[in-house]
């Protein structure tokens, strides 16, 4: 329920919010509008009939505005508050994307679930529906003519920061790996040199592209190690089939002899899973219940040094459900819009939801170069890439991290980032 005090306001405020979309439309106050104070000032209790369906080619009318109130990015406990309409984060709060038809008629409204650019300097923040990316622009854009004024700032590579889900395995299932910790898990055994010492953080080699995506957790199986040349095997534990199914990420080159994921029955391969050429990791499931009770193997093979010469393996999981594990197994946190939370003459807060309650919290202030973010149900993934983008930043507690490269897992809930550019 919004308050009818503030619907009131927030109807004679259609002049003031309208600034945001460029167009100014002027309400006429008439004698049969009553001033309500606020502080120094005050706002009309209403809106003339006369002007209630006016607006200006790039603005909403006046009763647009108050019709779509409940469609602001706000939160309900703060929507007894005054609302600024032309702050440098107001386009979070209202996201206006309408439009005028060519062919006339009332304009069309839509919304940007997040809102745009938030330029709090001397950082820039989008948020977006995989989290938000941070941006530290130190030059302006270059002018296509000279004889025209043109400007603006170039805000430069992004710093993406995504959200990773902690999993958990499905009720019955038996995970046999993840490859979601520095080093492989006991018992499994190397041979050669693709495999090295453990899976890969953030799922890529510095420098590999395309990047690696479709992976759960913080880190794959990737034998791409700089080149598609290291080769060798990495082999589990016996285990006994209890399961009806087995369900695997694989990804890489489409090479079941030389790039692939094994089942071993003895010393036979009874089922391989391999890539698609691609550096996404796709789920496979291999009907295994002729097998149930016998002792089997699981062996990740790179014995080729061609094209897309590389395997890349995430969760390998047992289990009696047939269905795309993709519905029980989903790693990466998707915010469904930004929600205003608050706000101060320098700062702001907003939140990033996602459709299950998973959300973070941003805090930021205008003219402080730290983004504040407190993370519920999801882990902050830093991605850095493989280029000497950014010398250093700090999260919570003070903890220095070099760069380049990738920093992604499981962080701090609460982290507080400060990225100078070099």
């Amino acid at each position: 329920m919004i308050p009818s005090n503030f619907r009131n306001f927030f109807s004679a405020s259609a002049g003031a919010l309208l600034f945001v979309f460029s167009v100014l439309s002027v309400v006429d106050i008439s004698p049969a509008q009553s001033a309500v104070p606020v502080g120094g000032g005050g706002y009309a209790d209403g809106i003339p009939p006369s002007d209630q369906f006016l607006g200006g080619y790039y603005s909403m009318t006046a009763q647009q505005v108050v019709t779509n109130f409940p469609n602001l990015h706000l939160a309900s406990f703060v929507t007894n508050r005054p609302i600024p309409s032309n702050h440098w984060w107001t386009d979070t709060l209202v996201a206006d994307r309408s439009y005028e038809p060519t062919n006339g008629g009332p304009r069309i409204l839509q919304q940007d679930p997040f809102g745009g650019q938030l330029w709090a300097y001397p950082y820039m923040l989008a948020p977006n529906s995989s989290g938000f990316n941070l941006y530290f622009p130190n030059s302006w854009n270059a002018r296509s003519n000279p004889n025209f004024p043109e400007g603006g700032f170039n805000p430069g590579p992004a710093l993406p920061i995504t959200g990773a889900i902690p999993l958990a395995i499905g009720t019955n299932d038996i995970l046999i790996a993840d490859f979601d910790e520095a080093t492989y898990p006991p018992g499994w055994v190397t041979t050669g040199t693709a495999f090295g010492a453990g899976p890969i953080a953030g799922g890529s080699w510095p420098g590999e592209s395309p990047a690696v995506h479709g992976f759960l957790g913080s880190a794959c199986v990737n034998t791409y190690r700089g080149a598609n040349t290291p080769q060798g095997t990495l082999t589990s534990p016996t285990f006994t089939i209890q399961k009806h199914f087995i369900q695997l990420l694989v990804g890489g080159g489409n090479d079941t002899n030389n790039d692939a994921v094994r089942l071993l029955i003895g010393t036979n391969v009874v089922f391989a899973a391999a890539g698609q050429q691609s550096g996404t990791l796709y789920w496979n499931t291999w009907d295994v219940s002729a097998y149930l009770g016998q002792a089997a193997q699981i062996e990740i093979v790179d014995t080729t040094s061609a094209c897309w010469g590389l395997v890349l393996c995430s969760w390998i999981v047992a289990s009696d459900d047939g269905s795309s594990p993709a519905a029980r197994y989903s790693g990466s946190f998707s915010p469904v819009q930004s929600v205003v939370t608050g706000w101060s003459d320098w700062g702001m807060q907003f939140s990033l939801p996602d459709a299950s309650g998973r959300h973070v919290d941003l805090t930021l202030a205008r003219g402080v170069p730290f983004v504040w973010t407190a993370w519920t149900g999801a882990n902050p993934v830093i991605n850095f890439g493989a280029g000497p983008l950014y010398e250093w930043l700090y999260l919570g507690g003070f903890q220095q991290r070099r760069c380049p490269g990738r920093l992604s897992g499981k962080l701090h809930s609460r982290v507080s980032v400060a990225v100078r550019r070099r």
